[in-house]
């Protein structure tokens, strides 16, 4: 009974800790200086470059609108710090984006794949083969803000993490990814 409860314990703590494992993990932060209001009370969106042309119809429709959902999200995480976005900003946001479509594989074995193939009289034979499992796209998110004044660069973090099918996923994805990005920088 003891061994029951501890088992059943540490099921839950596991199944905890990978509920709440980020779904976007930020891979480089450059920080030059802090980002604060007073030296950048404006800001506004630059250089845009999407690379995600190799993808299948269905996503290349989400990446067209993922970049509008990452300009939505950078807009409300510098806006929620008091700045404005402006046409003609003391802040530019310059977004990279690359969106790649990744095939998951696994490698068969015997013990779950069945017994070998007959090829021939008397000749079985059975060897292991990478079958691939399912398909999905592998995202990163580069932004970087530059001051417009000088054109050095305030903050550049890159993020990447697996892009959801659903657009409501996506659109959190999104969400926190950049507010991870911000806050690193600030």
């Amino acid at each position: 009974m003891r061994r029951l409860r501890t088992y059943s314990i540490a099921v839950v703590c596991l199944f905890l800790a990978v509920s709440c494992s980020p779904r976007v993990r930020v891979v480089d932060t450059i920080k030059a200086q802090e980002l604060n209001v007073a030296e950048y009370p404006t800001f506004g969106f630059g250089e845009i470059n999407v690379d995600g042309d190799s993808l299948p119809l269905p996503g290349r429709v989400r990446l067209k609108n993922s970049v509008n959902m990452m300009k939505d999200a950078i807009a409300r995480n510098l806006e929620s710090k008091g700045m404005k976005q402006s046409t003609n900003p003391a802040l530019k946001v310059n977004i990279g984006l690359d969106v790649q479509e990744k095939v998951q594989t696994r490698q068969t074995n015997f013990a779950n794949d069945g017994a070998p193939r007959y090829v021939g009289q008397y000749r079985w034979r059975w060897q292991i083969e990478e079958k691939e499992v399912g398909r999905y796209d592998m995202g990163t998110l580069s932004l970087e803000l530059v001051d417009a004044d000088n054109e050095t660069v305030v903050l550049k973090s890159v993020a990447e993490g697996v892009l959801p099918r659903k657009m409501e996923k996506l659109e959190y994805v999104i969400e926190e990814a950049v507010q991870r990005m911000i806050r690193q920088g600030s």
